[in-house]
């Protein structure tokens, strides 16, 4: 990659915990990436939703949860992006 140079759109979400509030701003971030004329995307973020059951403790409020996890896995397919997993005893600490 030497000598190329390419932009990248970061942004950083702090999703509601209501489903509906979420499927507004899921929508909103989903129709600012399609009109972007940015290819490559970073998402930082807290959507307050999981993929995999497996990720959930807990049974309450099942089908909410099902529900929510069934848009959220929707919006990623959509947005045509990928999870990059997240392990916290493997990200550097930098100095401040």
């Amino acid at each position: 990659m030497e000598g190329k140079r390419y932009q990248v759109t970061f942004i950083n979400v702090y999703s509601p915990c209501d489903l509906e509030m979420n499927k507004r701003l899921w929508e909103e971030v989903k129709n600012i990436r399609n009109n972007s004329l940015c290819h490559m995307w970073c998402t930082l973020e807290d959507f307050n939703c999981v993929r995999y059951p497996n990720e959930r403790i807990g049974e309450a409020m099942k089908d909410y949860w099902s529900r929510k996890r069934s848009d959220f896995n929707q919006l990623i397919k959509d947005m045509r992006v990928e999870e990059i997993p997240f392990d916290t005893e493997e990200v550097p600490l930098v100095p401040t």
